[in-house]
């Protein structure tokens, strides 16, 4: 967020709700923190320089594209 990691955090955690509300509502059940977590890294939207770096992280968060990954459904989970 634009106000630093007290803004970051918060929606972060919104996003990673609405990630397990869908997951709960494709598959009846709550899914795996990792599985959350490798849903917000898949759809970042890069910054900088190519792929995960010490200035960008992973990039900026991008909320509608972590939603349409997990509508998608195409993952697999063991």
């Amino acid at each position: 967020g634009n106000n630093g990691t007290s803004e970051s955090a918060a929606l972060v955690s919104g996003v990673g709700a609405l990630l397990q509300q869908t997951y709960r509502h494709q598959t009846g059940r709550l899914p795996a923190v990792a599985w959350v977590r490798a849903c917000l890294l898949a759809s970042c939207q890069d910054l900088g320089e190519p792929g995960p770096d010490h200035r960008a992280g992973f990039g900026s968060l991008y909320a509608l594209g972590a939603v349409r990954l997990a509508q998608g459904g195409q993952y697999w989970t063991d």
